[in-house]
């Protein structure tokens, strides 16, 4: 995995970049959001102005990966176990937003953020 991520990371790095670019230039955007869950670990938090870490327990993590992916636990809990631990990451965030709670108040914390940020 690490020779494919070491393939793959330089590339997505460098589109990335170009799109961002195009998108300031061309369209006058004043916020772009990359949701990349190796943003630290790949390097691409060095393209970000404001990084924002999501966090939740373990087993939410993994509940949700297993969800939204279609994966076995074991397979959600192994690509989890890839990432960078959180409290490192926090240590790197901008902002934190603890997701353990409901989905409604997980949208009115980024609101928030994002009005603190954008507008």
């Amino acid at each position: 995995m690490k020779a494919l991520e070491d393939i793959i990371h330089p590339e997505v790095i460098k589109e990335t970049k170009k799109k961002i670019r195009d998108l300031k230039k061309t369209k006058g955007v004043r916020a772009i959001v990359l949701d990349v869950p190796l943003l630290f670990e790949s390097g691409m938090d060095r393209l970000c102005d404001v990084t924002l870490l999501v966090k939740a327990p373990r087993q939410t993590q993994i509940s949700r990966t297993v969800t939204r992916l279609r994966l076995s636990r074991q397979e959600a809990a192994r690509r989890l176990k890839r990432q960078w631990p959180t409290t490192k990451k926090m240590r790197l965030a901008d902002v934190i937003v603890n997701n353990k709670g409901k989905k409604k108040q997980l949208k009115d914390t980024v609101t928030a953020v994002w009005d603190r940020f954008v507008r």
